[in-house]
C-alpha cells in the first residue's frame, strides 16, 4: 500500500482494533440472544397460568392478520378500487327524477297489493287486528 490507501488504512488502525470490536459485537449478540430467548421461555410458561387476580392473558399467535370476513369489510375492500372501475349510475338530472318517480310507482304497486291482500284477508276472517 502506497499513498492515501497507506494514510488511511494507518488511521483506522490506530483508532479502533478490528478484531477487538468484532469480538465484542459478537459477545454482546450471544448475550442479546439469551436474553431474548430467556424471555420467550418466560412468556410461554405465563401464557396459561392466571396472575394473582385470576385473569389468564391471552396473546395472539401466528404471522398471518386475521382479517374478519363481514359486509363492513368487503366495502371497504371495493371502496379502495380504482376510480374510473366505478360506474356512474344517475349521473343526468333527467336520470335521477326518472329513478325517483320508478321509486314512488313500485312503492304505489306494492301498496295497492298490500290493500288487496288485506281485503282477502278480511273476506276470509282471517285477518285479527289487536
Amino acid at each position: 500500500m502506497t499513498g492515501l490507501c497507506k494514510y488511511k488504512h494507518e488511521y483506522n488502525e490506530s483508532i479502533i482494533d478490528v478484531n477487538e470490536l468484532k469480538e465484542d459485537i459478537d459477545n454482546y449478540m450471544k448475550s442479546y440472544d439469551a436474553y431474548v430467548e430467556e424471555e420467550r421461555r418466560i412468556a410461554k410458561e405465563k401464557e396459561g397460568v392466571p396472575d394473582e387476580d385470576g385473569w389468564i392473558t391471552v396473546s395472539r399467535h401466528g404471522k398471518r392478520s386475521f382479517i374478519p370476513n363481514n359486509e363492513f369489510v368487503d366495502n371497504l375492500i371495493l371502496s379502495k378500487k380504482r376510480k374510473y372501475d366505478k360506474v356512474l349510475t344517475n349521473f343526468y338530472n333527467f336520470q335521477r327524477t326518472q329513478t325517483k318517480i320508478e321509486g314512488l310507482s313500485s312503492l304505489r304497486s306494492k301498496f295497492e297489493e298490500d290493500k288487496k291482500r288485506l281485503a282477502m284477508m278480511k273476506a276470509t276472517r282471517k285477518f285479527k287486528p289487536l
